[in-house]
């Protein structure tokens, strides 16, 4: 392990933060990090990607606050920042992505602006998300359980839109039925809307 706070965690916690993650999304992760690349999360929670990137990460949350995740888990966050004015100089990173998190956010274009600006040209976004059915069943859930936590609800065409009006182009998504291996989808977009999976989206800077 190369962090030192990993380092300091107990077994039970580590146990916990491997079963956190996904496999697909790991790997991810790290086919589309490279050694001297600048990658940022945002909305990293307990950070249980950080290992899978290659080069330098950073990991980002609304809050540093000494909580523990639904997971169980402790953040380990680098920095405290919002989402939607990131702290960062422009063009400073090679990749951005949320695993599960950009669906909070209060204003989904300023927050897919942000992630352009601070990207090089020729960066990547990758966004880890759940599809338009995911969604509705998941703001349903949040509902009946008065959860405050706010779902936007996105088609495939909708979170195309979003990052192409953001300056992102070469959009593509793709579902978990075989990994993310190529990031290409074999289905259409509108079957990929109705069936509730996990979708992986990606753009260009």
């Amino acid at each position: 392990m190369n962090d030192e706070r990993l380092k300091r965690l107990s077994a039970d916690s580590l146990a916990k933060l491997a079963a956190a993650i996904n496999p697909p999304t790991a790997a991810a992760l790290s086919n589309l990090s490279a050694q001297g690349f600048r990658t940022l999360e945002v909305g990293c929670g307990p950070g249980q990607y950080r290992l899978a990137i290659k080069g330098h990460y950073i990991g980002i949350d609304i809050s540093l606050e000494n909580r523990h995740t639904e997971l169980g888990l402790p953040k380990l966050v680098d920095l405290a920042a919002d989402a939607h004015a990131l702290p960062f100089g422009d063009n400073s990173f090679d990749l951005v992505f949320y695993s599960n998190t950009f669906y909070h956010f209060a204003d989904g274009p300023t927050a897919a602006r942000e992630a352009c600006r601070v990207l090089k040209k020729g960066g990547r976004i990758l966004l880890f998300e759940y599809s338009r059915a995911r969604h509705q069943e998941l703001a349903e859930s949040y509902k009946r359980n008065k959860q405050e936590a706010h779902v936007n609800i996105r088609s495939c065409t909708e979170w195309k839109n979003l990052l192409e009006d953001a300056g992102f182009s070469s959009f593509s998504v793709a579902t978990n039925y075989l990994g993310w291996r190529s990031l290409l989808s074999l289905l259409p977009k509108i079957l990929i809307d109705k069936i509730k999976r996990d979708i992986v989206m990606t753009a260009y800077k």
